[in-house]
């Protein structure tokens, strides 16, 4: 009995030995990768293949396994859209206290729903990432972390919350010294910058990002940061200035492929210079290379810039259209995809001739005697301060012409088809006052007809009938939304209102036009009901996220 309990004490202790090896083993690959990670992600990714997955006996060593292949698999550019392996790391790190690895796994698992396109909830995981950073050190992926989340608000257009985003990136790279992504913020800061129509700031970064390229001889970042440049030069009509930068560029080696946006930009530069030959063959190009839809609409826009430049008016106007169409046709594609926020057009540039203002200036002198010439200066005085008012107030409307246009023609936005499909009669008209405020000289009576006919149109988009049909179409294209909140969480009729319009997509200065109150009742009122709905722990949440 005694030889048989030595021989079974024996084979347990060879069992634990053995599996104490195997242990070791694997826990010396996983030191082995996070060694070379960084500097050699290839030997990393080839070191953990190598784990067979039924040797991992603890649930730390699959948490770490999955962690670690995650992170190779990304930093060999091979983007993972299935989050099941992520999330093991992530069920088992995020309740501990080993803060690297919880953070680690939050960012990655973000990655992998940022790859799939679900923007909404890669954004819910950069969040939860961001509890970890007062205990982490690590002030790359910290960086890295704020720079994701810039690039997801620039993708749904949220310019003023991907500015503030790049900024904090760059302050981590900027901290923990890593120059190279420093820079590379810093060209994405002037890309947000440029977004937002905020062409000072982002021609500082921008030449801020050259400079240090330069200084660092990367040639890479130097090219992009030129050719973002020309595009700004061209925005704000100093074509002579692109077209110096362009000749720079185009006598340096090509690091950076052409792209057929890149392409248009300089169409629309020879446009700007009245040279329709070069415009038309650049243009020709960039048709040459665009490999899918967004490059077309993106086209069909640039198209129109050069034509309107070059003053054909009418074939501005049908490459405007051509391009709408064609949004048209991805709307049921893309309604299907999360969306985080919605404020601005998503194309590169607007319609040059909707944005451009022609202001004129009246002078009147009027010589007769000393009493009436004083009285005429009077009238003088009184007629020009109503000009400027009634300019600004077609100034203003232009840009709330300008949200409805750019919500309409955005082709992630789930506003345009609600948008054609409640006011499709109200388009024509808008488009048409679009054109004729940037296309042609105001006078008094054109004034006092565009005042009259913009005005008529938001007074109908504020009719009860037309918001009942946006709750339902609403409900429609968002699986009953509005029925579920109206069920689920009491508000009062306006704050439903509102929500219904956030729903449907559309900016807060559109929303604040069709409820007439100011952007910070809207932004207080949409706090309000954010904190109702998040007192309420039986309903999900998640789905009322605006």
């Amino acid at each position: 009995m005694k030889r048989v309990r030595d021989i079974l004490l024996a084979v347990v202790a060879v069992m634990i030995v053995v599996a104490c090896g195997e242990s070791r083993h694997i826990s010396d690959r996983f030191s082995q990768a996070e060694a070379v990670m960084q500097e050699h992600p290839d030997s990393a990714l080839t070191l953990l293949q190598a784990i067979n997955p039924d040797d991992l006996t603890t649930d730390r060593g699959r948490a770490m396994h999955a962690l670690l292949l995650s992170q190779a698999y990304d930093k060999n550019y091979i983007d993972l859209t299935d989050d099941s392996l992520i999330s093991i790391a992530v069920d088992y790190f995020a309740p501990t206290d080993e803060h690297h690895y919880a953070m680690l796994a939050h960012y990655y698992h973000g990655r992998v729903l940022y790859n799939a396109k679900d923007y909404i909830n890669a954004t819910l995981a950069y969040e939860r990432t961001k509890q970890y950073i007062e205990y982490v050190e690590d002030s790359k992926l910290k960086g890295l972390l704020y720079s994701q989340l810039g690039e997801i608000y620039y993708i749904n257009m949220d310019y003023p919350k991907s500015i503030e985003s790049y900024k904090t990136a760059y302050d981590f790279y900027d901290k923990g010294g890593f120059i190279a992504h420093r820079n590379f913020a810093l060209y994405d800061l002037g890309e947000a910058y440029f977004s937002n129509a905020d062409y000072p700031n982002s021609e500082k970064c921008l030449n801020q990002g050259l400079a240090n390229a330069i200084e660092l001889n990367n040639k890479v970042l130097v090219e992009v940061c030129k050719k973002a440049l020309l595009a700004v030069y061209v925005q704000t009509k100093r074509t002579d200035k692109a077209f110096d930068l362009f000749k720079e560029l185009s006598l340096n080696d090509a690091n950076v492929p052409e792209s057929s946006s890149y392409l248009g930009i300089v169409a629309v530069m020879y446009a700007q210079m009245s040279n329709s030959e070069m415009s038309d063959r650049y243009l020709k190009k960039a048709w040459e290379i665009s490999s899918n839809s967004n490059d077309s609409i993106t086209l069909f826009y640039r198209a129109a810039s050069c034509d309107y430049s070059l003053g054909n008016i009418n074939s501005a106007w049908q490459n405007n259209l051509k391009g709408y169409n064609l949004q048209s046709t991805l709307l049921r594609q893309t309604l299907q995809q999360p969306l985080v926020t919605i404020q601005r057009d998503y194309l590169d540039q607007k319609l040059e001739y909707t944005k451009q203002k022609n202001r004129q200036e009246r002078t009147i002198v009027i010589l007769i005697i000393a009493l009436v010439a004083s009285i005429a200066s009077i009238l003088i005085y009184l007629l020009i301060t109503r000009i400027k008012q009634r300019d600004k107030k077609i100034d203003e409307y232009m840009i709330l012409i300008d949200e409805i246009q750019c919500t309409a023609q955005d082709a992630n936005n789930k506003a345009s088809t609600l948008l054609r499909e409640l006011f499709q009669e109200k388009y024509a008209i808008i488009n048409k006052i679009s054109s004729s405020i940037s296309g042609s000289i105001r006078s008094t009576i054109s004034q006092k007809q565009i005042i009259a006919d913009i005005e008529s149109i938001f007074e109908a988009l504020r009719k009860e009938s037309y918001y009942q049909e946006l709750e339902s179409a609403v409900n429609r294209y968002r699986n009953n939304i509005m029925a579920d909140l109206r069920a689920e969480v009491v508000l009062n009729e306006k704050e439903y209102r509102q929500m219904c319009f956030h729903f449907a997509g559309f900016s807060v200065n559109l929303i604040s036009l069709l409820l007439t109150e100011n952007a910070s009742n809207i932004y207080k009122r949409r706090a309000r009901v954010k904190e109702k709905i998040a007192q309420i722990s039986t309903i999900k949440r998640e789905k009322y996220l605006i």
